[in-house]
């Protein structure tokens, strides 16, 4: 065989196998406006001390997604799922570089799913709530939290537009 035949055939497999659709990622969705991860963070900061409660979405007590969905629906209407699964399902990922206030973070704890969500805060530090602690402050650094994060996720742009 030739090495025109050879050249053919090698580009012939090279563009069959790049001929599937390209798939492009979905953009990182821009972080919360300041105004509202500040009133996010007050909102949420105000709870500090209050109870854990399974299924709890008040202050007599929360679980950490009814929290969660309590607190972005009260700095700015957003609807968000109930569970930390659909939470974790609905939003974006976001390179741990680029976290901001106001992102939430998710982790796998005893579970193979998403089983635990806080609200990112300033200093490598969220706002979540504990089982034996209520609601607290917690750092990302922390050798317990290092071990079960699963990722940092963003409001998708749909998410935040309920609020609008």
């Amino acid at each position: 065989m030739g090495r025109a035949p050879c050249l053919a055939i090698g580009a012939l497999i090279f563009l069959s196998a790049c001929g599937g659709p390209v798939r492009q990622d979905a953009p990182i969705p821009e972080p919360l406006p300041k105004e509202i991860v500040k009133k996010l963070v007050t909102e949420a900061k105000s709870h500090i001390g209050e109870p854990y409660r399974f299924g709890g979405t008040t202050g007599r007590g929360w679980d950490c997604s009814g929290f969660v969905r309590t607190m972005y629906l009260r700095a700015m209407g957003a609807r968000l799922p109930r569970s930390a699964r659909e939470m974790y399902e609905r939003c974006r990922p976001i390179p741990y570089f680029k976290k901001r206030e106001g992102d939430l973070v998710f982790f796998q704890i005893r579970s193979q799913k998403p089983s635990h969500v806080g609200i990112l805060i300033k200093n490598n530090k969220f706002i979540h709530v504990s089982i034996s602690e209520g609601v607290i402050v917690s750092s990302l650094e922390d050798e317990y939290y290092r071990k079960y994060i699963l990722g940092i996720r963003r409001l998708t742009p749909d998410l935040v537009a309920i609020s609008r």
